[in-house]
């Protein structure tokens, strides 16, 4: 199998999640159409284009002295990661108000937006490390994509109701990053606390995901 190829399989297999995502929508009976999937999961990667973009524009770790551990795992990953998730949905939940009568951004839909926009970020991300290092796929499917997928629903519900509930939004908010950052925390840890934090990232998926309906 040639290098394209390869490329190719692991892209797909980094979407399986997402492609299961939308079969639990039809259990759930939540009324999404294709192209408002494709939509959200376009989303996704645009968050990760803009995560990066800021990153990209921040100073380097080093030069925030004794404070380079916090800076990196709260600011530079979890508030930018967020931030971005949050500012996109945001952005996609206006154009969805705007443009589609027949569609209404209640909470349930919002959850399920962000679980796509979740699912579809850690999916280009899986498939970047695991095309340096394929043993990576299975281990980043376990791990980092209950983490997206739980993170992506909270900023979902918070951008459903940051106008009208601004303080039920921060809380939302507030919550997908005390998640991605505990988890950052302790993955590189490694032993009983990295699998700690994979549970809570799996746990957290499962109970927001009934949000979904």
């Amino acid at each position: 199998m040639g290098g394209a190829a390869v490329i190719l399989a692991l892209v797909l297999f980094s979407f399986l999640p997402a492609a299961l995502a939308v079969l639990w929508f039809r259990h759930r009976k939540l009324a999404m159409p294709p192209h408002f999937v494709l939509l959200f999961l376009a989303g996704g990667v645009a968050s990760l284009i803009l995560a990066l973009l800021v990153q990209s524009a921040l100073p380097h770790p080093e030069s925030f002295g004794r404070w380079t551990v916090l800076s990196d795992l709260f600011l530079r990953i979890s508030l930018i990661e967020e931030g971005a998730r949050l500012v996109v949905l945001l952005g996609l939940f206006g154009l969805v108000g705007r443009f589609s009568q027949r569609i209404v951004v209640y909470e349930g839909f919002a959850a399920g937006a962000g679980l796509l926009a979740g699912f579809a970020f850690a999916a280009v991300e899986n498939a970047v490390y695991a095309a340096a290092d394929p043993a990576l796929a299975l281990l980043r499917m376990v791990s980092a994509v209950p983490l997206h997928g739980a993170c992506g629903i909270r900023c979902g519900l918070a951008a459903s109701c940051l106008s009208s509930k601004p303080h039920r939004a921060l809380g939302r908010f507030v919550s997908a990053l005390v998640l991605h950052s505990f988890y950052n925390f302790m993955l590189p840890l490694g032993g009983i606390r990295a699998a700690l934090g994979i549970l809570l990232a799996v746990a957290a998926l499962v109970s927001s995901s009934r949000s979904i309906r």
